[in-house]
């Protein structure tokens, strides 16, 4: 990475388009809902983030969030902006930095962000083991990074209400850090994964000793 600038990307967990804009100027313009966008170019430093509902014709409208940023140099970062809860008309903007542990051997890192306030348990699933208990962290936060082997897993979403969701994975690779992100979609009526490879991936990988 330029050790001038840093990287961010977003994610719009609402049900309507917004922009972003970073210390007053408007750095993205049109962020549709439930959907990411690619990483961009943040300078190193302190930064003030708004976002705010894209509104046509209306010169003033009230922001939905306001925050402070501490962006370190040669960082990534990921925002995710959501409801407070499910049905909130009130909106949380939750900050990470992506920062995976150094790879030591060809396995990959996962990390879950919980952004559905409904989630009781969650267990990762491998072709026809017994499911494993996996760290739910609380809603509206982002967990830590844990090392798996790159395979083909599902995610088992064990709902408060008893009903159990089974969510497939993409195929993980070696060396890869990814994020994914829990999510009640809304606007289609269910369950949903958001799945990012996070920027520190595109990396140069490590060299490993031979074995």
């Amino acid at each position: 990475m330029n050790n001038s600038f840093s990287y961010i990307t977003y994610l719009n967990l609402t049900n309507q388009n917004f922009y972003i804009s970073i210390d007053e100027n408007i750095s993205v313009k049109n962020i549709l809902p439930y959907e990411f966008i690619s990483y961009k170019k943040i300078f190193y430093g302190y930064h003030t983030l708004t976002g705010t509902f894209f509104t046509e014709g209306e010169e003033e409208v009230e922001p939905i969030f306001t925050k402070k940023l501490n962006i370190r140099p040669s960082a990534s970062f990921v925002v995710v902006v959501s409801p407070l809860h499910n049905d909130a008309t009130k909106f949380k903007c939750t900050v990470s930095e992506e920062k995976p542990n150094n790879f030591d051997q060809p396995n990959c890192q996962l990390r879950v962000g919980n952004f559905c306030d409904n989630i009781e348990n969650l267990s990762l699933i491998y072709n026809k083991d017994e499911p494993t208990d996996f760290n739910l962290p609380a809603y509206t936060t982002i967990g830590s990074y844990y090392f798996l082997e790159p395979k083909k897993y599902k995610l088992k979403l064990s709902l408060k209400k008893g009903k159990d969701i089974i969510l497939s994975l993409p195929k993980l690779k070696p060396f890869r850090a990814y994020s994914i992100f829990l999510v009640y979609n809304s606007i289609f009526d269910k369950y949903e994964l958001n799945f990012n490879v996070d920027m520190p991936s595109y990396k140069t990988f490590p060299t490993l000793p031979p074995q």
